[in-house]
């Protein structure tokens, strides 16, 4: 066992300390610090021409303050509540620093508000003053009217609206609100995409590793002072490591950025809110759901039959095409989860949310989507942990009869002798 380890902690880090590694590792963090810079500074900008530009504010004169002050109170980014008399509402008009000016009059109980500028009135100002004229208007027809205030409770009497759901039973299980499925969307994707990018990544890794060891003629040398098994066994833990140093950085990561950008005014005004605090929470639970373990076993099935793949070239010149078969697998995978994300519940991702090399697409979606039991889980996870365990098994008995040949027959050939060898 000791063997297998030092197998495992040198292939980890010769890993990690590659600049590639870190590379990957970093790019997602690197992207999302640029794209919420770049979006900051955007919105700053825009906020600060928005505030330096007063040629987008009105004046309000009245000779009446109160009048006046309720409607600069209820609108103070549209009116220049320093602006207090027609003489200077003109001049900064005529020099373009307000955009125009609006004088208010109450004539025989009656509020008549007249524009004067170069240009027409904003139409969301407009709509904005006048929605606040016509209530402070009515608000004078009731006092004018000489009510009382049964007869006034009358008049503001407002029609009421009810609904009385009769829920069924299964049906409240399936039931999914907008913001329930958009986060079930968004937790789909994280989850896909991050594991079809580290499949890729890793596989070609695993492959091409084992590829040039086979072809540096040095797996012979290795093999005198350990069992290939054991070395078969520490080149995936090894890399297996390195996938759970990712997860666990990015996990790890994301908390320290959420708690930088938290202190952001502009986040903490998002984060506030209590529909995006719930979207958030959705997200995050469907994300670190259960289905992250199919995630990391169907990643670890993977790295083995790469390495199965690397151990079945013939020369290292072709260590870049041993992870192909992998690469496209996945692929395909890949591009059936897309199309079914919506439709998780149909037969084909059903039956493909059992088969070991696809359940690790298909089972999460189906989890998110709330389409499986708890048994139907347990079931599938124990195919996939029982199909890796069999052929981690499988692999070690014929890997040290793989990785010494070095006939150039075929790819089934290579794997047939290997098999007939271990016997």
């Amino acid at each position: 066992m000791r063997k297998m380890w030092i197998v495992t902690f040198e292939t980890y880090i010769r890993q990690v300390k590659t600049w590639s590694f870190a590379l990957m590792v970093l790019m997602p963090f690197i992207l999302a610090l640029v794209s919420g810079g770049i979006g900051f500074l955007t919105a700053q900008n825009s906020s600060s021409d928005a505030s330096n530009d007063s040629s987008d504010q009105v004046a309000i004169i009245s000779s009446q303050p109160s009048l006046r002050q309720s409607l600069i109170k209820q609108h103070r980014d549209d009116i220049d509540a320093k602006v207090t008399n027609e003489k200077t509402a003109q001049s900064k008009t005529k020099s373009q620093d307000l955009d125009g000016y609006v004088v208010l009059n109450v004539k025989n109980n009656r509020i008549t508000a007249t524009y004067h500028g170069q240009d027409q009135i904003d139409s969301d100002i407009k709509s904005d003053l006048m929605g606040s004229i016509n209530q402070i208007q009515h608000q004078l027809n009731l006092k004018n009217a000489h009510l009382s205030i049964n007869q006034i409770n009358q008049l503001n009497a407002q029609p009421t609206f009810k609904s009385i759901l009769n829920k069924h039973p299964k049906a409240s299980k399936t039931s999914q609100s907008e913001d329930q499925s958009g986060a079930k969307e968004f937790a789909f994707f994280i989850i896909i995409f991050i594991t079809y990018m580290i499949l890729l990544t890793y596989a070609s890794v695993m492959a091409q590793s084992v590829a040039e060891e086979k072809g540096a003629k040095v797996i012979e040398v290795i093999f005198s002072s350990t069992t290939a098994a054991k070395y078969f066994l520490g080149k995936v833990f090894g890399i297996m490591g390195c996938v759970i140093t990712q997860f666990l950085i990015y996990i790890i990561g994301g908390g320290i950025i959420y708690q930088f950008i938290s202190r952001i005014h502009m986040v903490h005004q998002f984060l506030s809110n209590a529909e995006n605090q719930r979207m958030i929470s959705l997200i995050l639970h469907d994300v670190l759901s259960p289905g992250l373990l199919f995630v990391i076993l169907g990643i670890g099935l993977y790295l083995i039959i790469s390495a199965l793949c690397g151990a079945l070239v013939s020369k290292a010149s072709d260590s870049a095409k041993a992870a192909q078969p992998v690469v496209f697998i996945v692929l395909a995978f890949f591009i059936i989860a897309i199309n079914f994300q919506s439709s998780s519940n149909t037969m084909i991702p059903k039956v493909l949310s059992y088969v070991p090399f696809s359940s690790m697409f298909f089972m999460p979606i189906r989890m998110i989507n709330g389409h499986v039991t708890s048994i139907e889980i347990t079931i599938s996870l124990a195919i996939l942990l029982a199909t890796l365990i069999i052929l981690t098994w499988l692999i070690t008995k014929i890997y040290r009869s793989l990785m010494l040949q070095n006939d150039d027959s075929g790819f089934f050939r290579r794997l047939k002798h290997g098999i007939q060898d271990a016997k």
